[in-house]
């Protein structure tokens, strides 16, 4: 499986995330960081609870417990249509920004986070903060010169 993902990456920069769960949301392996599995995420990864419940596609942003990212997920069936999990796929945020700059090449994109929809996960400390959260853009350079800017007025 481990080629498999490899090979997915080098395809598509923007793809980190490759999970599978269990019908009752439960980790089973997540490709990027296989010794971490058997968390119930239930409580957290609503996306993964509405897959699994009405075995039927979901995507959206979603913030987990390894980051913030554009979450594909579908329910696996086995051979005998028994509804046996899920898979995920999740892609950086940069991808909405890179595409967004290649149409607009005369403007920037950017996410703001709310501190509050962090939690404890510390992947965000890495962008520029603003206000009551984050800034996530594939510009940092230019947002944080900006952010520190409006920081001085």
């Amino acid at each position: 499986m481990l080629p498999t993902y490899n090979s997915l990456k080098e395809k598509n920069p923007y793809l980190e995330i490759l999970n599978f769960h269990t019908p009752d949301n439960v980790t089973l392996l997540r490709m990027s960081q296989p010794i971490s599995y058997g968390d119930d995420l239930s409580e957290i990864r609503p996306i993964v609870v509405n897959t699994n419940k009405n075995k039927v596609n979901n995507s959206g942003i979603e913030i987990g417990k390894k980051g913030i990212y554009y979450r594909i997920i579908t329910p696996v069936f086995s051979l005998d249509n028994k509804h046996i999990g899920s898979v995920e796929f999740g892609l950086t945020l940069d991808y909405f920004s890179d595409l967004y700059s290649s149409y607009f090449t005369d403007r920037m994109f950017a996410f703001h986070i709310n501190h509050e929809a962090t939690g404890a996960i510390n992947i965000f400390k890495k962008y520029p903060k603003f206000q009551n959260g984050y800034v996530i853009t594939n510009q940092s350079h230019f947002y944080q010169g900006a952010l520190n800017g409006a920081k001085n007025n």
